[in-house]
């Protein structure tokens, strides 16, 4: 008989192995430390396609002969649920299919829409206001919606631009975040 000898087990970390291990939890700490900064742009992006799609839903679903005709801001953004006009990524509290329902963003502000009177006190514009925006995510959203043709008027915080507004502009308008909160009221005011 032989005596086949067996071999030694020294244990199952190698330098390959540890620099490996090394490389993979560096790269978890990088995609962690980075993750805060892509939810943000993602919240921001969502939230351009929101205010676009509110106000094409607000232009087909609530204008009657050529009016909204609404008292309040409240009263047209309830109704504009009701309706089916708000996406479904926002947040809505209260009683939808009672058109009272408000709007929340993903930020946690509130969203309204509201009649605009014209020339001649016909409501045959309406605004979408945005509260509780992030310096960054105000600055993308103002220079971004203000460039497109259905939007004729944009207020940042306090201040109101007639057309584009520059990013510049934005900049200098948008304040900065108490922590994680933003401190930004944005509107979109539309003519059509």
């Amino acid at each position: 008989m032989k005596n086949l000898a067996r071999a030694v087990h020294r244990g199952v970390l190698t330098i390959d192995l540890v620099v490996t291990l090394a490389i993979v939890v560096i790269l978890i700490i990088y995609i962690f430390s980075n993750s805060g900064s892509l939810f943000s742009k993602n919240n921001t992006t969502m939230e351009l396609g929101n205010v676009q799609d509110i106000i094409t839903q607000t232009r087909t679903l609530l204008k009657t002969k050529g009016v909204y005709d609404f008292t309040t801001a409240a009263q047209m953004t309830g109704m504009l649920a009701q309706f089916g006009g708000i996406p479904n990524s926002m947040t809505l509290l209260g009683n939808k299919s009672a058109g009272t329902a408000t709007v929340i963003n993903t930020w946690g502000g509130s969203v309204t829409v509201q009649p605009e009177t014209s020339a001649g006190n016909n409501k045959t514009g309406f605004s979408v206001s945005y509260t509780g925006v992030p310096q960054e995510a105000c600055v993308t959203l103002a220079t971004k919606l203000s460039q497109t043709s259905v939007i004729a008027e944009t207020t940042i915080n306090t201040t109101t631009t007639i057309g584009p507004v520059s990013a510049a502009l934005t900049g200098a308008q948008c304040v900065a975040d108490t922590g994680s909160a933003g401190n930004n009221t944005l509107k979109f005011k539309s003519l059509t």
